[in-house]
């Protein structure tokens, strides 16, 4: 029976030596207090609850211990001192997520790590550590409050380290379109892993650094933090706004990228247009005098517009095949792929409805490339039908 309830008590001698160590080791008189308790208290449970302690999968479950030792008639002060166990392994629990969590948002990543977290279907280093700091904390029944700051905190934390990887990967000239499906691919599973939590991400005030020194021994065995102990650096955290936001962000960008490559050569001659006439005019709404002006620059050349036309319809069937495949490769779900992918067709869409309004306006209606336009069109109409590669 005491071996049986050592054994279960093993992890929480662990985490204690992580909570009591000090620079020299764990202090001489915390261990002799915790050894000398847990076989006090090994030798009380063991033939009124050893059993239960058999099948005790963490502290939360303490609680059928204290049960069992109470109908077997075993004195009041076990069922306390493993009440203050289980609550005092709650505490711990939620400083040592807490800091694994500071540990996981604060830390330096590597330039190599960061190129291989670029990479399809890896994972980013801070979002692994704290989603692991979450779980291991939700298992440990640390929840309420304390559990809700703890998940602001990291959710928060690693919104903040994905957006500073990102500015680091574009210093090493990394796709732009690959460096925003990456934010969105973590940024997606940050929110779907948390979400079965159950914490409650919105406005609260966090502390950003938990206290790490403890005085005292709560009973028999582990230490109690002093009353007057505060938590330092507390700062207002909206992790569901901060998170939200740089999804919404991410996305657009992705939308933008994908549609500037579908629709580059459109852009480029509506951008020369926009410039050579007034601010706010259209090219339908343009003056006589003011498309004859721009009738003389060089990209309003018939043979210019005609090119650009002709180079977007050629370059759209492949081009949107290789954003398909590498929105494939970041982003699991083809939902998100499409959600990503239709606006941007749409958008290029539009864009052709607004060159040809200005082909319209600056060429002869015989000199329009009509077929071009078609071909476009075409194409991001086969690629929407298209099956996923």
């Amino acid at each position: 029976g005491a071996r049986a309830c050592r054994a279960r008590c093993d992890r929480e001698a662990q985490l204690h030596s992580t909570i009591f160590a000090t620079e020299a080791g764990l202090a001489e008189a915390a261990a002799d207090a915790r050894d000398a308790a847990l076989q006090t208290l090994a030798n009380e449970v063991r033939d009124a609850a050893v059993s239960q302690v058999r099948r005790l999968d963490d502290f939360g479950e303490i609680g059928s211990v204290v049960a069992a030792c109470r109908a077997h008639g075993a004195a009041d002060a076990t069922g306390t001192a493993l009440e203050e166990i289980r609550l005092e392994a709650q505490r711990r629990a939620a400083d040592l997520a807490h800091a694994r969590v500071r540990a996981a948002t604060s830390s330096q990543i590597t330039d190599d790590e960061l190129r291989r977290a670029l990479k399809p279907k890896q994972w980013f280093a801070p979002l692994r550590d704290v989603l692991k700091a979450l779980t291991d904390a939700k298992a440990a029944r640390v929840d309420g409050a304390a559990f809700d700051d703890l998940a602001r905190l990291a959710v928060s934390g690693v919104v903040a380290q994905l957006s500073e990887a990102q500015r680091r990967l574009a210093a090493f000239k990394a796709p732009p379109l690959e460096l925003q499906l990456f934010a969105v691919a973590h940024l997606l599973v940050l929110r779907e892993k948390v979400a079965p939590l159950g914490a409650r991400l919105g406005p609260g005030v966090v502390a950003k650094k938990r206290p790490e020194k403890r005085a005292g021994v709560l009973g028999r065995l582990f230490g109690r933090r002093q009353a007057s102990e505060q938590l330092d650096d507390a700062r207002a955290i909206d992790a569901k706004k901060q998170l939200e936001d740089a999804l919404r962000s991410a996305c657009a960008r992705v939308v933008a990228l994908a549609h500037r490559a579908l629709a580059g050569p459109y852009v480029d001659a509506l951008r020369s247009m926009r410039d050579a006439l007034p601010p706010g005019v259209a090219a339908a709404d343009a003056a006589p005098a003011q498309l004859r002006a721009c009738k003389g620059a060089p990209w309003a050349q018939p043979e210019a517009l005609a090119g650009a036309a002709r180079a977007a319809a050629d370059a759209a069937p492949a081009t949107d095949e290789a954003l398909r495949r590498t929105c494939h490769a970041f982003l699991e779900q083809a939902s998100t792929r499409r959600a990503l992918l239709r606006p941007a067709r749409q958008k290029a869409l539009k864009t052709l409805d607004s060159y040809v309004a200005m082909c319209a306006a600056l060429l002869p209606f015989d000199r329009v490339p009509s077929t071009e336009f078609e071909a476009f069109r075409a194409a991001l109409a086969d690629a929407e039908a298209a099956p996923e590669p």
